[in-house]
């Protein structure tokens, strides 16, 4: 395999992906999941908790995934998409 210099001041696109897109889930052949969610850890505060529990609930906090244009692309081509 050959040397290939990148430029580190080239900027890559980035994507987000969004639930409802059709690589927000992930599947294995058995399960799909989605390819980004919220969590709370055990120690947040309660009502810190519940607030966000119902901002998700009411859609005003959502789950994204950022992934480079070139994960983005094989990302397609091994779900058969082009």
């Amino acid at each position: 395999m050959a040397f290939e210099w990148r430029n580190p001041f080239v900027t890559r696109p980035i994507k987000t992906i969004r639930p409802g897109d059709k690589m927000f889930k992930i599947h294995n052949g058995f399960m799909a999941c989605d390819r980004a969610s919220l969590e709370i850890a055990p120690t947040c505060p309660s009502n810190i908790a519940n607030t966000i529990a119902i901002a998700h609930s009411k859609g005003w906090l959502k789950p994204v995934a950022h992934v480079t244009e070139k994960e983005y692309v094989l990302m397609g081509l091994s779900n058969g998409d082009s």
